[in-house]
């Protein structure tokens, strides 16, 4: 997962063609740092399968104005990008594995 601590390196980012997922995150947050690992899993996952899918991860503390412009209410928040374009979608709070994948596979069907 890439780190991302600038405006310009976040919209970078989400240009890319394929799905996109956001982790906004606090570094002291206790469930942010339990994720971490699991998106780790699934990004190693998708990369084998070739599938269109990046990660980067954005601490709010780096780019405060970010957590405002997409409404980040509670970490982790897991946004998603479609083609550069926010899918509207999200997952706030821990989540397990399987409602990630879920999630992800959803978002990989508009690509």
């Amino acid at each position: 997962m890439k780190h991302v601590k600038t405006q310009a390196a976040f919209d970078k980012a989400i240009e890319a063609n394929g799905v996109v997922l956001v982790d906004f995150y606090m570094s002291w947050c206790n469930p942010c740092g339990k994720l971490k690992p699991i998106l780790a899993e699934i990004e190693k996952e998708y990369a084998e399968q070739q599938k269109p899918l990046s990660m980067i991860t954005l601490e709010i503390d780096d780019i405060p104005d970010m957590s405002r412009k997409y409404k980040v209410s509670a970490v982790p928040a897991l946004f998603f990008f479609v083609n550069g374009k926010e899918s509207g979608k999200k997952i706030v709070g821990f989540k397990e594995k399987p409602d990630i994948v879920e999630r992800i596979d959803r978002e990989l069907k508009k690509v």
